[in-house]
């Protein structure tokens, strides 16, 4: 599911219930770390994990995305092969267990 703001994204919300969301943080409308406080005060949404996909790239903008409780922060332009391990770690969970 694609969402071209953080209004329409908060919007699919209502309809689906994802698994993972990727999120960027400049975004029209809305910025990321908005959209997700308010994920994550969505009844039953809290545990969804976020990955941030930004180019934001400093320290204090990494540190802000811990703090406001993304999962993961990567960084654009970002190696595919890491965004996929990402994804994987919180999709799979106990496939990463017997991998290793």
């Amino acid at each position: 599911i694609e969402a071209g703001d953080g209004y329409e994204a908060l919007g699919q919300l209502d309809k689906e219930k994802p698994d993972l969301i990727l999120l960027d943080i400049i975004m029209p409308g809305m910025d990321g770390y908005k959209v997700m406080s308010l994920i994550k005060d969505k009844p039953g949404m809290k545990h969804i994990p976020i990955i941030m996909l930004t180019s934001r790239d400093k320290l204090i903008d990494k540190m802000r995305g811990k703090v406001s409780g993304t999962n993961e922060y990567l960084t654009k332009p970002f190696v595919y092969e890491e965004l996929i391990a990402k994804v994987d770690k919180y999709l799979f969970p106990l496939e990463q267990g017997l991998s290793a």
